[in-house]
């Protein structure tokens, strides 16, 4: 035995889904006015059991959108745009200084750490290693996000003239949640409103995309099928066909593919190190992160040291290693909400990929 609702209950409870929805976040409004606004398609094929030509199959494009309220305060951040000559920065403001090199270093020193806990040696390191890495924002950004939905526009965002009756339809939205806590529109005039989707977030990763399309441009090569050890190798022996090299198709094959390599080549240089009975955390990552990181130096040119620069295995497996940890330091960086790291990652970053780039015209 089964329940079921007719079509005019169902819309009933949808129209009271949605107006609690809207009532709640006219109560949060009230005590935070900073709102954010996602949206994205909501795309359905309707087949019918029976074609004519007055019943056709019916494909669908809605816009569905969910609004949520920013956990950061910075209503006290100056708007003041800083007035700097370009002859008065230094070339030494893009480069790390000392506290962001040890920044660095612990947070890398963190990464090695987790890629290692489940070798039998070192599983004790799980229990000493922090589930997120302290920042100034930990206490905001480890808050709840709470989602509230907006109701779903019947527009389809690939058509232009859509697009603009959906941004007018955000007006709407937003003049009447805004009037219903406030009384008025001055907070919306005062603190807007961001507007997001997969467009931007295509566009907000696309940084990310091309460090991990560089990474497999310099170390994914065809002819080193046979060469155990190197990229394209393991993705022969381990039938991964749906990493091809090309990154923008398959971000995620790709990625996995790089980490797992990372993965194993830490595992190898773990076992170089003998584990002392004390169980020292700090010890025994600074033994491995200098092992594998610090055989290589991010200067400008590139230039390796602590091994010979002719020889090429090294030379690749610790390319890998760095590329890996770059990798792992944005992705973690932007899960966490870091603000401060993110700007050290970017210096990081230049003298990174201008070092490879330097490699490359030589």
């Amino acid at each position: 035995m089964g329940i079921s609702l007719s079509c005019t209950s169902k819309l009933r409870i949808l129209e009271k889904a949605g107006e609690t929805s809207k009532n709640l976040l006219v109560e949060k409004l009230k005590t935070n006015p900073r709102m954010k606004i996602t949206g994205d398609n909501l795309n359905m094929y309707i087949k019918t059991n029976h074609q004519r030509q007055d019943n056709e199959n019916k494909d669908i494009h809605w816009f569905a959108s969910n609004a949520f309220l920013s956990r950061l305060d910075y209503s006290g951040l100056s708007l003041e745009k800083p007035n700097v000559l370009l002859g008065d920065i230094s070339q030494e403001f893009f480069i790390p200084n000392e506290a962001e090199k040890s920044k660095l270093r612990d947070v890398k020193k963190i990464f090695i750490g987790r890629m290692i806990v489940d070798k039998k040696d070192f599983d004790w390191l799980e229990k000493k290693l922090p589930t997120h890495i302290p920042h100034r924002y930990n206490e905001y950004m480890s808050k709840k996000q709470e989602m509230f939905s907006l109701p779903i526009i019947f527009k389809n965002e690939n058509k232009n003239e859509d697009c603009l009756d959906i941004m007018n339809a955000y007006e709407k939205q937003l003049t009447e949640i805004f009037t219903l806590a406030h009384g008025n529109t001055d907070m919306l005039q005062k603190h807007g409103a961001v507007l997001c989707g997969d467009q931007l977030t295509r566009e907000r990763l696309q940084n990310q995309c091309k460090k991990q399309k560089k990474a497999y441009k310099a170390l994914f090569i065809a002819e080193s099928i046979c060469t155990p050890g190197t990229l394209f190798h393991a993705k022969t022996i381990l039938r991964r066909q749906d990493v091809t090299g090309n990154v923008k198709s398959n971000y995620k094959a790709h990625e996995d593919l790089f980490l797992l390599m990372v993965k194993a080549l830490l595992h190898v240089a773990a076992d170089q190190i003998q584990v002392q009975d004390t169980e020292d955390r700090d010890s025994i990552l600074s033994q491995l992160y200098s092992k594998v990181h610090e055989s290589l130096r991010f200067v400008v040119p590139l230039k390796v040291k602590e091994h010979d620069a002719e020889d090429q295995v090294m030379n690749y497996f610790i390319n890998i290693i760095e590329w890996g940890l770059l990798i792992m330091n944005m992705n973690d960086t932007a899960k966490e909400g870091d603000f401060e790291r993110l700007e050290i990652n970017c210096k990081e970053g230049i003298g990174f990929l201008l070092g490879h780039y330097i490699q490359q015209i030589l």
